[in-house]
């Protein structure tokens, strides 16, 4: 009987940390699996009306890859107080200089 408490207290605080360092990591996991809802932003929304976005791939520190048909963007959400961000949008250039 103690062996199986023992086992599920330790089951549990090892999912609650493993899910702890997913949500507060650079990579936050559940970003990843809810990237296209970026789209549904005011601000991405405005910006892309024209465009057909092909993909959102999240990359991690709040950055993302929006590709469209004629081109790829950087999309990051920059944050400027504790709850308040803005999107900064940058055309994706494959150069290394």
């Amino acid at each position: 009987m103690k062996k199986s408490k023992v086992a599920n207290i330790t089951a549990i605080v090892t999912i609650i940390i493993v899910l702890g360092i997913s949500i507060f990591s650079p990579y936050n996991y559940l970003k990843q699996v809810h990237a296209e809802e970026i789209m549904q932003e005011q601000g991405l929304k405005d910006e892309f009306k024209d465009k057909s976005v092909q993909s959102v791939t999240y990359k991690g520190d709040n950055t993302y890859i929006v590709k469209t048909d004629t081109r790829e963007y950087v999309v990051i959400q920059e944050y400027y107080t504790l709850m308040n961000y803005k999107w900064k949008i940058y055309v994706l250039e494959k150069t290394w200089e």
